[in-house]
């Protein structure tokens, strides 16, 4: 089996279809936790599609349509979710879907093996929110000059709801895939999307 470096119609499909239930899922399901100070932050099932693209696309083409999904988030919305935010979008999520991929896919594993699927979307959901909470303590001490216990009380409240996103996303993304695999790859579909050519 060889891996034709071309994207097909089935890749560029698959990768709309994640990109816009990306959106979808994390512009208008989703839930509202007040912080102090800011917009609320929020707990959605964005998150959990990100890392099923990893898994279902590789490292490279699933986290393109992760940040092309998250991407237009920022463009439909305001505040700190908004365009302001694009930047940190495309780094922070590239990056952890990336990794989830680039794990879930290594050894020639092609995301067959739970325990790695597992394993990385762990390791990216943990890489995704050392980078967003690192990034937001640094925003609200250095540059937007909080206190200390205002600063802490912010960071509390996003680790929360971090943490309540990267739980539901684990199970979901492992989940649906386990579901997913199965017919995907009986039909042949599971190739095709990801570029594989005998």
């Amino acid at each position: 089996m060889q891996q034709n470096k071309k994207f097909n119609v089935y890749t560029l499909t698959t990768i709309g279809i994640m990109a816009a239930l990306i959106f979808v899922s994390s512009r208008f399901m989703q839930v509202f936790i007040p912080i102090t100070g800011d917009d609320p932050t929020r707990v959605h099932a964005g998150n959990g599609l990100a890392l099923l693209s990893g898994l279902i696309l590789g490292p490279v083409k699933g986290a393109l349509a992760a940040t092309i999904g998250f991407v237009m988030h920022n463009l439909t919305s305001a505040g700190s979710q908004g365009p302001s935010s694009i930047p940190w979008t495309i780094l922070f999520r590239f990056s952890s879907i990336f990794i989830c991929g680039a794990i879930a896919h290594m050894g020639g594993r092609k995301a067959k093996s739970f325990g790695f699927n597992l394993t990385a979307c762990i390791v990216a959901s943990i890489a995704y929110m050392i980078m967003f909470l690192g990034r937001n303590f640094i925003v609200d001490y250095f540059m937007q000059g909080f206190e200390t216990q205002v600063v802490l009380t912010r960071l509390f409240t996003r680790t929360v709801s971090s943490t309540a996103n990267a739980v539901f996303g684990i199970i979901l993304a492992t989940v649906v895939y386990q579901s997913l695999y199965t017919a995907l790859k009986s039909s042949n579909l599971l190739n095709k999307i990801r570029g594989y050519r005998e």
